[in-house]
This record gives structure tokens, C-alpha cells and sequence, in this order.
């Protein structure tokens, strides 16, 4: 099973977000367990409970790099989506996959890719 946590601010693009993640993981005939919260403090208390197979973070500007830099030490592989152009600052922070705004399941399925672990049918 999959374990991946959703960071939003707006919600229809948390709905957004679940449905391309459920159809990904779907689609490559894995099971999905999906966790959302909307900003870091809630994220930190989610990444203590239990270690997330994919965190993606989906907040706009100073607020999603904020929630970026305080959550990449407790992550393995991160998706970062933002309104604004931080493609320097997710490489600098090793984040696995950036993309901007606007979402589409074209980009999600990009980044999901890159999260998974090769040679490993369930990462």
C-alpha cells in the first residue's frame, strides 16, 4: 500500500489532487491510502504519525515554500506545486518533482513517475 499525504490551500484543487493520485495509483494496480492537511503544522503531525511514500505540497507562494522547507528533512519524495517559479529552489532543497500551476493529470502522472523507486513494483 501507498502511503501519500496532499498539502492544499484551495479546495477544489485538493479535489483535484486526490482523484489524479487514486486514478494514478489505480491505473498501476496499487492500492492508496490518501491523507490531506492544509497547511505545515498539520502536515508535521501527519509525516510523526507514520512515514508517507509521496508528500505533495500544493500551497501558493511564501506559504507552500515555507511548508517545503520545513517538511524535505522528514520526506523521501516530494512533489512541490506552486503558483510561482521555485524550480531552483526545489533543486536546491532535492525535492524530487516541481511543477507550476495549473494542475493537470498529465503533470501529476510526470511527477508520481519520478516518485517511484525503480525496479520496485509497489514504490
Amino acid at each position: 500500500m501507498q502511503k501519500v499525504s496532499i498539502c492544499f490551500g484551495d479546495a477544489a484543487e485538493g479535489d483535484l489532487l486526490r482523484q489524479y493520485v487514486k486514478r494514478y495509483y489505480t491505473g498501476k494496480k496499487l492500492t492508496v491510502l490518501v491523507d490531506e492537511c492544509r497547511n505545515w503544522p498539520e502536515l508535521a503531525i501527519s509525516l510523526k504519525k507514520e512515514e508517507k511514500d509521496v508528500v505533495i505540497v500544493a500551497l501558493n507562494g511564501v506559504k507552500g515554500m515555507d511548508t517545503v522547507v520545513c517538511s524535505y528533512p522528514m520526506v523521501n519524495r516530494m512533489i512541490w506545486i506552486s503558483d510561482m517559479d521555485f524550480a531552483l529552489q526545489s533543486f536546491r532543497l532535492c525535492v524530487t518533482y516541481f511543477f507550476m500551476k495549473p494542475i493537470t493529470y498529465m503533470k501529476m502522472e510526470r511527477a508520481l513517475d519520478a516518485c517511484r523507486i525503480p525496479g520496485n513494483i509497489s514504490g
